[in-house]
């Protein structure tokens, strides 16, 4: 009979006192809440790593897609990316969107469906954006940097050599 739960066990039946051990009920698991909630992995095992993914923890060997390790030598971690539709994400910040039809653009460490307002393209792939140049405020698709392709509100026009947005037509158009 224990006057406390032993470290690394877990109760399976409270009437009967029945404990179970938590590397038995979860792959490399030291402390455990429950048979499926796992705190604390072996560091020395094949799975060192605990997942956190909110509803289970389990021991892993290796962070899965949309995961990334922290903590300390002795208590990894596998915790889920802070970004939204991120796969790749060392030290938290992410460095590949999730690779599918719907979801490839990432700026400034963030995941877009589409292309958003007031960015363009950098790469042939179509994988990285880039926000429009301020002084084209109402641009709302440009080409590159400081050449507009469409405007939000106002007329397309050249001025100086570059394609803007301007509330009026310049003179001499």
């Amino acid at each position: 009979c224990y006057g406390s739960l032993p470290t690394g066990y877990f109760v399976i039946n409270s009437l009967q006192m029945t404990i179970e051990n938590c590397s038995n009920a979860i792959n490399s698991c030291l402390q455990c809440i429950n048979g499926s909630y796992c705190t604390n992995c072996n560091s020395f095992s094949s799975n060192p790593l605990l997942l956190q993914n909110g509803t289970t923890q389990a021991c892993v060997a290796r962070c899965t897609e949309g995961y990334y390790i922290s903590g300390s030598s002795s208590n990894k971690s596998c915790l889920p990316c802070p970004v939204s539709n991120c796969s790749v994400c060392p030290g938290g910040i992410c460095s590949q969107c999730i690779k599918n039809q719907s979801l490839n653009i990432m700026n400034n460490s963030t995941c877009f469906s589409s292309l958003p307002d007031g960015y363009f393209y950098t790469d042939q792939n179509q994988t990285y954006v880039q926000a429009c140049n301020k002084t084209l405020s109402s641009c709302k698709q440009c080409l590159n940097r400081s050449e507009c392709q469409s405007c939000t509100s106002g007329l397309l026009t050249t001025l100086n050599g570059s394609t803007i947005c301007a509330l009026n037509c310049q003179p001499g158009f």
